[in-house]
């Protein structure tokens, strides 16, 4: 059973998933950075055509768009692509290698023995892992 996100269980998962420069991170945010990154890179992707979202706003997601992307609750094309093209090849083949990682580890007290770096490294690491925006004509 899952617990319930509160304020207080709000700013430890905070506090965990960006702690201090200089000290160590937690396992399991280091586990997920690394799931997150393999699915990043592995991830099939989907062509999607330009479309507005449930705001009537340009849809971030147009042109060749990881699968996974999809699945947001801010649109409902988006949403309905993702379950669409949810029996590709492609797509059930890379579900099945997730399914296959390692899980990460349900410990959240643990410490990994990776020490958070400076700013400078940490915007570096941000830059490449948040998604690249697309230029506004």
């Amino acid at each position: 059973m899952t617990t319930p996100l509160n304020l207080v269980s709000w700013n430890d998962v905070m506090r965990d998933y960006y702690p201090l420069p200089g000290t160590r991170i937690k396992q399991y945010v280091l586990e997920e950075r690394r799931e997150a990154a393999w699915a990043r890179s592995t991830c099939p992707t989907v062509h999607v055509p330009a479309h507005e979202d449930n705001c009537e706003c340009g849809c971030r997601n147009s042109g060749p768009t990881p699968w996974i992307d999809l699945d947001h609750d801010s649109c409902c094309i988006c949403g309905d692509l993702h379950e669409a093209t949810r029996d590709r090849t492609d797509v059930q083949a890379w579900l099945a290698e997730r399914a296959a990682r390692p899980p990460v580890t349900t410990d959240h007290d643990a410490l990994s023995d990776e020490i958070e770096p400076e700013m400078g490294k940490l915007k570096s690491w941000l830059t490449e892992m948040l998604p690249k925006t697309k230029e506004k004509p």
